[in-house]
């Protein structure tokens, strides 16, 4: 019998900081980002960040995501939660 290939939802999301971002203290803004992104760390299974910096000048990071799973709610709740996570 064939072996079952898993199913994952994968999500690649570009990340740009502003300004106001950038104009914050750097302790602030690294206790920022740790929040952030320990945020998104608990909603899903699998999360790496890359630094686009000198490559992607419209951006800061790639943020991917990945739930293993076959459940097709996955996505929904996904974007429901990375939506609360990426505003302000």
């Amino acid at each position: 019998m064939p072996e079952a290939t898993p199913q994952t939802f994968n999500h690649f999301a570009l990340v740009r900081f502003t300004e106001a971002y950038w104009n914050t203290p750097r302790d602030e803004r690294h206790r920022g980002l740790c929040r952030w992104l320990e945020g998104l760390r608990t909603q899903v299974d699998a999360l790496h960040c890359y630094q686009v910096f000198a490559v992607e000048s419209a951006s800061d990071l790639i943020v991917w995501s990945a739930i293993a799973g076959d459940d097709v709610a996955i996505p929904a709740r996904f974007f429901g939660l990375f939506a609360a996570a990426m505003a302000p």
